[in-house]
């Protein structure tokens, strides 16, 4: 009928298989949104807040559509890197796909910043009152992303002596990916957020968020590509 013939057609493309599932993946993330949005049944960040629509084109800001891509290329690569780890029993790799996880879900309900950030901003703003280069908020970003470093570490040490050369290429190239993103996301946000106390300079300050927004996508836009790559082809690539 109609519908098996051109919406719901057979193929024997691997390809098409797997981006009709990340297709359908973030239909079922929006349309999750939509209901949480209007039932209320869990937070969202700055739900009640109005905002003007120019400001959604805007990378810098947190909810933009630009944003709104971010979370989906994170929420991709997890479900990627669990088909890779799936397809070829990449043993001793499952928390890649958790790692991609979490940053979408911390990304999301901005964890580091809003939630726990703010937990921690309170306590190091009575601890270090003298501090005046960086923002409180950043110290406590800088330890809830410590934190995790940590558990990662933990993590890997335990499980890399056990696990096939395949699976260690597999970590060791998504870590590069991390590595890369935590630079942009952390040190040139860090840095972006506290230039007005060093640069005065509008194209300065512009030149730190184009670095830091434009490189966190192309990091997580990279890491994307090459998971999927990994996924669909036959060899296993360097």
């Amino acid at each position: 009928n109609l519908l098996n013939k051109y919406f719901f057609f057979k193929t024997k493309s691997y390809e098409v298989h797997v981006l009709r599932l990340l297709l359908y993946a973030a239909l079922l993330f929006y349309l999750a949104l939509w209901v949480i949005s209007r039932t209320g049944i869990l937070y969202l960040p700055k739900l009640g807040h109005s905002i003007n629509v120019t400001l959604l084109y805007n990378p810098a800001i947190d909810g933009s559509y630009f944003e709104f891509f971010q979370y989906l290329l994170l929420l991709w690569c997890s479900i990627l890197s669990f088909l890779v780890i799936r397809k070829r029993s990449l043993h001793g790799a499952g928390f890649i796909p958790v790692v991609y996880l979490f940053l979408f879900i911390d990304d999301f309900f901005r964890l580091h910043d809003s939630l726990i950030g703010d937990i921690l901003k309170d306590k190091y703003a009575k601890s270090f009152e003298t501090f005046t280069f960086i923002r409180h908020k950043d110290l406590g970003e800088i330890t809830f992303w410590l934190v995790i470093l940590l558990i990662l570490l933990i993590v890997i040490l335990c499980l890399y002596k056990r696990i096939n050369q395949n699976s260690k290429n597999f970590i060791q190239v998504n870590l590069i990916f991390f590595i890369v993103l935590s630079f942009f996301g952390i040190f040139i946000d860090v840095v972006a957020a506290n230039k007005p106390l060093i640069f005065n300079e509008f194209l300065i300050n512009g030149a730190f968020t184009f670095v830091e927004e434009f490189g966190e996508i192309f990091t997580i836009s990279s890491a994307f590509l090459w998971i999927f790559h990994y996924l669909t082809t036959e060899s296993i690539p360097n």
